[in-house]
C-alpha cells in the first residue's frame, strides 16, 4: 500500500529488506499540535527525506509517540499491527477505527471559495516569495477566477506553488507556466506550454484544466473534486508523485497561517467510503429524493470528499456544492466552465456520507420542501463497479503535468534537508487480482500481475527499475508495505507512467 492505493510489483524489481534491518520508514508525528508526516524513500536512511504539515493534529494522536499509516486515514502506534490490519482488509486495530482523520485542505473541495480578499492574498503570498518570483500579485488573479469559474483560490496557490518551486522554477520563468502545464516527463523544459501572461496560465488552470476536466464527472480524469491522493481526488490522474495532493495541502496550510488560519476548518465536509473496503458508487441528485434527475455518480472509489451545504440532512439527503457545472435548470452537467456557487448545488444520500469536519460556513436551507425519508438505498450499480466509471473512447492526448523541480522550501522542519523526488503511483481505480489496463496520452499502458514473492512478514521494498510492460516510467525509490497473505508477500505499486492532465 502507498497513499491509500494496494497494487502489485513485479518481483524483479523490487528488493526486500527486513523491517529490523531498515534505517527508516515513512512515519506521523505530533510536533507543537500539528500532524507532521515525516516521508522516507531511502531505506539505508536513518532520516526523512522530507516532512509534510497535516494540519492540527487529532485529539486521539499523541505527543511523542509515533505513528504509521499508508493512507493518511487510519493511525499505528505498532508497525506489524498495522500489517497485520492490511493483511485482513481492516482498520479496526488502529488508534482511531471509528475515527478516520482526513487532511483538511487536502479533502476539501475545489469547488469552494477562500475567505481571503484579493488583496489579502496577494499580501500573503508576497510574504513567502522572493522578489523575483513569478508568484507575486497572484492572489488577486486567483481570486478572480476563483469568482469566474469556482476553482479555491488558497488551493490554486498550493498547487502553483509546489509545481513552481513557489515560482521560481525556470519553466516558470520563462514561459509564464505555474503549473507545469504540458511539461512532460520525457521532455519537461521543451514541451511545457507557454503563456503570454502569467495570469493567462491561471486562466487556463482554472477554467480549462479544473473545471472542464478535473472537476468534470464526465471526465475520465474525474475521481472526486479534491486535491485528495492515489485513491481519491485530483492526485490520481493528475501526478505521478503520490504526495502531490498533501504538498499541495502542506503550502494552503502554510499560506493560511500566514494569513491568520482564515481558511481552516471552514467547510462542512462530508467523506464516501470511510471504510477502507467500500466501493460503492453514489447518485448525486438534482433534488434530495430518489425520484430525481441522476446527474452524475461519485465512483466506486473510497475516501470521496463533498462539501455539505446544509447543517443537517432533509429527507434523508444532504445538499452539496456540485463538483459538475449544471445547465440552468440543474437536470444536467453542462459544457460550459463557467461556475455559480449559488446556483450549482445537488443532492446526495445521507446514508453513505459520514460527516468528517464540521464547519462555519454551513447552515443555508435550500429552497426545497423536504420529503418522507426514502429507505431505497440510492446506489448505482448496487456491485462494487470493477472498471473506471469514465471511459474515454480515445485516449486524451492534452500532455502531462509535471512539476519542473520538487518544492525545496518544507514548511515544517524536515528531519533533513534532502528534496522531494517524483514517484510513480498506481493507475487502476480499482485493485485486486485482475490485470488493469489505464489510458495514458497516445498509449494503453497494461500492467500484469505477477506471482507474488515469498518473504517473511514485516518486511519493506525499495523500488529498483521500471517494470516491464511500462519503459518509459522512470525508476524511482519508495517504501511500500507488503502484505502478507498465505505466507507470501506482495508489493504495493503498481508502476505507472504519469497521466496525462
Amino acid at each position: 500500500m502507498l497513499s491509500g492505493v494496494v497494487g502489485w510489483v513485479a518481483e524483479g524489481d523490487v528488493q526486500v529488506v527486513d523491517l529490523s534491518s531498515a534505517a527508516s520508514v515513512s512515519h506521523y508525528k505530533v510536533s507543537n499540535g500539528r500532524l507532521i508526516h515525516y516521508i522516507s524513500q531511502n531505506m539505508n536512511l536513518s532520516s526523512a527525506l522530507s516532512s509534510l504539515d497535516n494540519g492540527p493534529a487529532p485529539a486521539f494522536l499523541e505527543q511523542g509517540v509515533t505513528y504509521y499509516s499508508y493512507d493518511g486515514h487510519y493511525f499505528y502506534s505498532d508497525y506489524m499491527t498495522m500489517l497485520q490490519d492490511y493483511q485482513n482488509g481492516s482498520r479496526g486495530n488502529s488508534v482511531n477505527p471509528d475515527a478516520p482523520y482526513y487532511n483538511y485542505f487536502q479533502y476539501l473541495p475545489f469547488r469552494s471559495r477562500t475567505g481571503y480578499s484579493a488583496d489579502s492574498l496577494n499580501s500573503i503570498i508576497n510574504g513567502k516569495v522572493s522578489a523575483s518570483s513569478k508568484l507575486r500579485d497572484t492572489g488577486s488573479v486567483m481570486v478572480k477566477y476563483q469568482d469566474a469559474y469556482g476553482v479555491n483560490a488558497l488551493l490554486m496557490a498550493g498547487v502553483a506553488a509546489n509545481e513552481s518551486a513557489w515560482g521560481t522554477s525556470s519553466i516558470c520563468m520563462n514561459k509564464n507556466n505555474l503549473f507545469g502545464l504540458n511539461a512532460v516527463d520525457s521532455s519537461p523544459g521543451t514541451s511545457a506550454d507557454t503563456y503570454a501572461s502569467v495570469e493567462e496560465c491561471i486562466r487556463q488552470f482554472a477554467a480549462g484544466y479544473m473545471s472542464g476536466k478535473y472537476l468534470n464527472p464526465n471526465e475520465w480524469r474525474y475521481f472526486g473534486g479534491f486535491l485528495g491522493n492515489k485513491a481519491s481526488g485530483i492526485n490520481v490522474k493528475y501526478a505521478s508523485d503520490p504526495y502531490w495532493g498533501e504538498k499541495a495541502a502542506n503550502i494552503a496550510w502554510t499560506l493560511d497561517r500566514l494569513g491568520g488560519s482564515t481558511d481552516s476548518q471552514v467547510y462542512t465536509l462530508g467523506v464516501k467510503g470511510t471504510d477502507a473496503a467500500d466501493y460503492t458508487s453514489v447518485n448525486v441528485r438534482s433534488a434530495g429524493n430518489t425520484s430525481s434527475k441522476i446527474l452524475y455518480r461519485t465512483g466506486t472509489q473510497p475516501a470521496y470528499s463533498v462539501l455539505i451545504l446544509d447543517a443537517e440532512p432533509a429527507a434523508g439527503f444532504y445538499r452539496i456544492q456540485s463538483d459538475a457545472v449544471l445547465s440552468q435548470d440543474r437536470q444536467s452537467i453542462s459544457s460550459g466552465r463557467e461556475y455559480d456557487f449559488d446556483a450549482m448545488y445537488a443532492y446526495i444520500s445521507a446514508d453513505y456520507v459520514s460527516v468528517v469536519n464540521t464547519g462555519s460556513a454551513s447552515g443555508t436551507t435550500p429552497d426545497v420542501t423536504p420529503e418522507e425519508p426514502d429507505t431505497t438505498p440510492d446506489v448505482t450499480p448496487e456491485e462494487p463497479d470493477t472498471t473506471p466509471d469514465v471511459t474515454p473512447e480515445e485516449p486524451d492526448t492534452t500532455p502531462d503535468v509535471t512539476p519542473e523541480e520538487p518544492d525545496t522550501t518544507p514548511d515544517v522542519t524536515p528531519e533533513n534537508n534532502g528534496e522531494d523526488s517524483s514517484m510513480t503511483g498506481a493507475a487502476s481505480e480499482e485493485q485486486g487480482n485482475t490485470d488493469m489496463e489505464a489510458a495514458d496520452g497516445e498509449k494503453t499502458l497494461v500492467v500484469k500481475n505477477t506471482t507474488p514473492q515469498t518473504a517473511v512478514a514485516g518486511t519493506a521494498v525499495q523500488i529498483k527499475k521500471p517494470a516491464p510492460k511500462t519503459g518509459d516510467v522512470n525508476a524511482a525509490a519508495a517504501w511500500i508495505v507488503l502484505l502478507a497473505v498465505s505466507g507470501t508477500l506482495t508489493a504495493s505499486v503498481v508502476y505507472r507512467k504519469r497521466k496525462s492532465c
